[in-house]
């Protein structure tokens, strides 16, 4: 009896040593946002256009390792228990009644009742490992699968290996030419796109307007390399743009988009996941913050930058009978996360390499004043510090004041260019842009 004695008082009977500690609590949470943002529609754009899938994958497997070992143990500390208080208290008793027949037999000896003890222990243990085994061999039959499967596919806006063109920076910006473009989104029956035609010069800048739903967005969407198109041609830098590899041509690009992204992060990974690189650099972050006019911002909140911003539509997760909780989440408005959109894509515009910046209505909840100090930061980025065009610049705008800043004004209507040319040249014609002009001034 004393090898079952010992065995019954060296396993705990209580569940207290079952409660999550704050490394679980934060790794499952951490899991939790790196499958939000893997899964989440809203972020794909973001997401494909700073290249944040490898981050966010290694996140994901170094939270999810932390996970399974917990889960491990866990699952081991409880399995033990349930067989020293169930099970093997069950194969006691029945190995005790050959036990019972052989001590009444006169040949019974020590000998031979340690032989079938030790017997049917062995052959307890050999089921359970036979069980693990069988369990093993299925769960790696199905991640092979898994993987094979996964190696076969291909991106849609992959080009073939043997059609692929590097990108070259010229360092002066990007040179665009497009010619009959047209897209219409799955499941719909008008196109968003119809014949869309302009050119635009290295280092210049244009700037797109029009009422709602003209395909404006769409439109930065596909020079973004963020959807394809369906007819038509798209040149950058002399090179149809199907014939680059999405993450070389997104490296030279920055932009901010009209949805843009709302991380459940904090403040610095807010704004660092616009040059993953360099997310955890300091003085970057905090230069991006200056021109995206939000460091009076970020010197307000309780934490600074390490303040952790609460994402719309995210719950992290909770944990009953655990008094550990998670940091704090601070809301912030339209224009200050508007702000922190905006230092995420010049995280990435102040790189010598990147060509062209997208902003889709950057400063569409900001005050006038903050517009025009963010428009006049744009344009000094788009310059070298002799007063040279280095980065050609498009901005999508329904303040059409703001527009008169571009080189030349694209108007669009029901989803193609209508009007292209300078302001001046736009007003001349007396047409469709003269007309909104006029009406928001007045």
């Amino acid at each position: 009896m004393l090898p079952y004695l010992i065995a019954w008082c060296s396993n705990p009977h209580d569940l207290s040593d079952s409660q999550y500690s704050r490394r679980e609590i934060q790794a499952a949470d951490r899991q939790e946002r790196m499958r939000n943002l893997a899964y989440s529609e809203a972020h794909r754009p973001e997401i494909v256009l700073f290249g944040l899938g490898d981050w966010i994958l290694k996140s994901w497997s170094r939270a999810r390792s932390i996970v399974l070992e917990s889960e491990q143990l866990r699952q081991t500390s409880e399995f033990s228990l349930f067989l020293n208080t169930n099970f093997s208290d069950l194969i006691v008793v029945l190995q005790n009644v050959p036990y019972a027949i052989l001590l009444r037999s006169p040949a019974a000896s020590l000998g031979s009742l340690t032989l079938y003890r030790t017997s049917v222990q062995s052959l307890v243990y050999a089921l359970r490992s036979l069980l693990a085994t069988i369990r093993m061999a299925f769960q790696g039959i199905f991640l092979m699968s898994a993987f094979s499967a996964a190696m076969k596919l291909k991106p849609i806006l992959q080009p073939d290996e043997d059609e692929t063109v590097q990108y070259k920076s010229a360092q002066r910006g990007a040179s665009i030419h497009v010619r009959g473009l047209s897209f219409t989104y799955p499941g719909c029956t008008e196109p968003a796109l119809q014949n869309v035609s302009l050119d635009l010069e290295p280092g210049e800048s244009l700037a797109v307007v029009g009422h709602n739903g003209s395909g404006k967005s769409t439109l930065a969407k596909i020079l973004l390399r963020v959807i394809d198109f369906d007819k038509g041609t798209l040149m950058v830098n002399g090179v149809d743009i199907r014939r680059y590899n999405p993450d070389d041509y997104h490296h030279h690009l920055t932009a901010v988009f009209q949805g843009f992204s709302k991380f459940n992060f904090t403040i610095q990974k807010n704004v660092g996941l616009g040059n993953v690189d360099k997310i955890n650099h300091r003085p970057t972050i905090e230069q991006a913050m200056r021109l995206a006019e939000a460091n009076a911002m970020v010197d307000s909140l309780p934490s600074g930058l390490e303040t952790k911003l609460q994402s719309p539509g995210f719950e992290p997760i909770s944990y009953p009978g655990n008094n550990i909780s998670l940091p704090h989440l601070h809301g912030l408005s339209g224009g200050e996360w508007q702000r922190i959109a905006i230092a995420r894509a010049f995280m990435r515009a102040t790189e010598p390499d990147v060509d062209l910046m997208v902003f889709d209505e950057p400063t569409s909840s900001l005050d006038p004043h903050a517009q025009n100090s963010i428009f006049d930061n744009i344009d000094k980025l788009s310059k070298s510090l002799d007063g040279e065009r280095i980065k050609t610049v498009i901005y999508i705008t329904h303040r059409l004041p703001t527009a008169r800043r571009a080189d030349k004004i694209a108007m669009m209507e029901n989803g193609t260019i209508t009007e292209f040319g300078t302001h001046q040249e736009l007003m001349r014609k007396n047409a469709a842009y003269a007309n909104l002009y006029r009406a928001s001034i007045s």
